[in-house]
């Protein structure tokens, strides 16, 4: 198997919208068991490269922590997702 739903406690979801011509994206939402705010759990960022844009990496930099599940999207939908999660 060697995948990530193979880790216990850690759930994973997707969403896929599809409207031709014009719209064609998703996100993915990676979802440790009890993560929150009053429930962080040790994190660490690297990036790689640098490019496409991050959301939240000042915060797993400066604390190591992470509170929030994580969300893949692609570079343009950043924003909307992470207004989604805190919305």
């Amino acid at each position: 198997h060697n995948a990530l739903t193979d880790v216990p406690g850690i759930r994973v979801g997707h969403a896929t919208v599809t409207e031709p011509p014009r719209v064609h994206s998703g996100v993915t939402a990676i979802l440790p068991e009890g993560v929150g705010p009053h429930a962080p759990l040790p994190a660490g960022f690297f990036a790689g490269n640098g490019y496409g844009k991050l959301i939240g990496t000042t915060q797993l930099a400066e604390l190591g922590e992470l509170e929030t599940p994580l969300l893949l999207t692609s570079t343009l939908s950043a924003f909307r997702v992470a207004d989604a999660l805190v919305g």
